[in-house]
């Protein structure tokens, strides 16, 4: 949708003369700030930008909350620290119905955060406008849209979010017809509704959940945590936020792909106590019989 003349007033920047980077996120340590902040570094300063501003909106109320108050300033120190003061544009909320005009006004909109969503609304609407989104690996965004379809990266990894970014802004590079075809396909918002009514409407009582142990063995089967995958930095864990680079850990995932016992894992090494340890801390799971 082309931005109108409000929306220019809410954001002061130019398509036709800037480059326009989008952070639509709230003022949260992990909605990938510190992220942007890094990529917006490397695109000024060694893909040369100059034209570049990255557009973040101000919380609502902001100057009610100290809280929220102090973690702007944080961020505006390290963008001063940075020299990149005349590269970010803070701005107003944007309201519901102007939000289509906002993520149309985009070049590419950065989600680089390590916020654990269950959908993350942003990546997909900025999409379903034509401004395509470089977004972290984490959580549902490995699996909402195929790999081909977003230009994904791992977290905190800031040349490729870059590299990617940059690709998107200096070809103006649109929502391909592929991602378009995928997101009218599979999220329409009409088939959302109406799944959503059939669930309220339709909802009947379960049967009581049957106990049914599985004892633990040398024979049981473990395989990543559906909140971890194996990323280049290590296995990446969505609720540490972090990656583990264990190599024995790393060699059974890509050697046993769906899963592996202790009866397979102990020629390299691997004790029942360090199984138990990689299943507490999040890592793998047990499989059922």
């Amino acid at each position: 949708q082309a931005p109108s003349a409000r929306i220019r007033e809410i954001i002061p920047v130019d398509p036709e003369q800037h480059t326009i980077v989008l952070h639509p996120h709230r003022p949260e340590e992990t909605k990938g700030i510190w992220q942007t902040i890094e990529v917006v570094d490397r695109l000024v300063h060694r893909y040369g930008m100059t034209d570049l501003r990255a557009c973040v909106p101000l919380w609502l109320n902001v100057e009610n909350d100290p809280g929220v108050s102090a973690f702007y300033e944080r961020v505006r120190a390290l963008i001063a620290e940075r020299g990149l003061t005349g590269h970010f544009v803070f701005h107003n909320w944007i309201p519901a119905e102007l939000m289509p005009e906002y993520f149309s006004l985009g070049h590419v909109t950065l989600a680089l955060g390590n916020f654990v969503e269950s959908f993350g609304n942003a990546v997909y609407e900025s999409l379903a406008c034509g401004t395509r989104v470089v977004v972290a690996r984490i959580s549902s965004h490995r699996e909402l849209l195929p790999e081909a379809l977003n230009d994904k990266v791992d977290f905190n990894d800031h040349d490729d979010a870059t590299a990617k970014a940059a690709v998107i802004l200096q070809g103006r590079l649109r929502t391909s017809p592929e991602t378009m075809a995928y997101l009218h396909t599979h999220y329409d918002k009409r088939d959302q509704l109406a799944r959503f009514a059939d669930v309220i409407l339709n909802a009947e009582r379960a049967q009581p959940m049957r106990f049914d142990p599985q004892p633990i063995t040398d024979a049981t089967r473990y395989r990543l945590a559906s909140w971890c995958y194996l990323a280049k930095r290590g296995i990446y864990h969505d609720y540490k936020g972090d990656y583990l680079t264990d190599d024995t850990l790393i060699a059974l995932t890509q050697q046993y792909p769906d899963g592996f016992s202790l009866t397979e894992a102990a020629p390299q090494g691997v004790t029942r106590a360090t199984l138990d340890h990689w299943q507490r801390e999040g890592y793998l799971v047990p499989l059922r019989a």
